[in-house]
């Protein structure tokens, strides 16, 4: 078995504030109110202070068990260790840019460009979320890449 990187990625997801709980709208509008004042690296780090990651492999077209051992979905609370978020705000509403690494086990000998199309064709962006409670309207886009295999990285 070898040990793979994923980076999960949101691009200006537009954060839904429709029926938020009271603590979670605070979040958000200490937020977008901390980027109105151009503070947002501070804006920044209190959505990654309230966020967490989960993929779920089931969420894929074909069978996980093709490229990966453990196939159970992953929920992860995100540091800035593993994590980096940058958020603006766009006519009033947050938009949040994210990504996410983690860790998989992958059936050895598999081949990193090979692993890579498959995550492309299997909608492995789908089965990826960062949210601290809330949803999105809207995204530029989810992506998931494969960065390192067996402790060396990998670049397309």
């Amino acid at each position: 078995m070898a040990k793979g990187q994923l980076e999960f990625q949101i691009k200006r997801g537009i954060v839904d504030t429709d029926g938020l709980d009271d603590d979670i709208a605070d979040i958000i509008s200490k937020s977008i109110k901390l980027c109105s004042q151009l503070d947002f690296e501070q804006a920044s780090k209190l959505i990654l202070d309230s966020i967490s990651f989960e993929f779920d492999f089931l969420g894929m077209d074909s069978d996980p068990a093709e490229y990966f051992i453990d196939t159970g979905t992953i929920d992860k609370e995100c540091d800035d260790e593993n994590t980096q978020v940058k958020v603006s705000a766009d006519d009033g509403a947050l938009a949040i840019t994210a990504t996410h690494k983690f860790s998989v086990m992958v059936i050895d000998g598999t081949d990193p460009g090979e692993l890579q199309e498959w995550l492309d064709e299997n909608s492995a962006w789908a089965c990826g979320y960062l949210s601290g409670g809330w949803g999105y309207t809207a995204t530029d886009g989810d992506n998931v890449s494969l960065i390192e295999l067996n402790g060396q990285s990998v670049e397309f």
